[in-house]
């Protein structure tokens, strides 16, 4: 019987890391093989224990509020991001683009300011 190969991940595999994340669980993997960490490294600075790292990368567990922020602040990567999947600059662009989108659709007139009428002695 032929022994299976796991895969190795390192920061060297850029394929992997060029993928787009679409999950909690990808983004957060994506990232640490970005930044060259182990899980168990992970785990040590964020204050959390290993496999419940495992966990949150392959989607089984749900951590808390205060564990995102210390993982985000960790990869490096905005608190949003990683949740939401958003840069916030992307979120603004796409905020601005609705309501230019949405002027464009009432099609209001230009109103045209009116000067005051001068008067015949020069006056206003």
């Amino acid at each position: 019987m032929k022994k299976r190969r796991r895969k190795r991940y390192g920061p060297n595999k850029r394929w992997q890391a060029d993928l787009t994340p679409h999950t909690f669980a990808e983004r957060m993997k994506v990232w640490r093989i970005r930044r060259g960490l182990t899980q168990t490294e992970l785990a040590e600075t964020a204050g959390v224990g290993k496999s419940f790292v495992s966990l949150l990368e392959t989607n089984r567990s749900v951590p808390s509020v205060e564990t995102v922020s210390h993982l985000a602040q960790r990869l490096g990567i905005t608190l949003d991001y990683l949740v939401d999947g958003r840069h916030p600059a992307e979120r603004i662009a796409v905020r601005h683009a609705i309501e230019l989108q949405g002027l464009l659709l009432k099609k209001k007139p230009i109103v045209e300011v009116k000067r005051p009428k001068r008067r015949k002695n020069g006056r206003k």
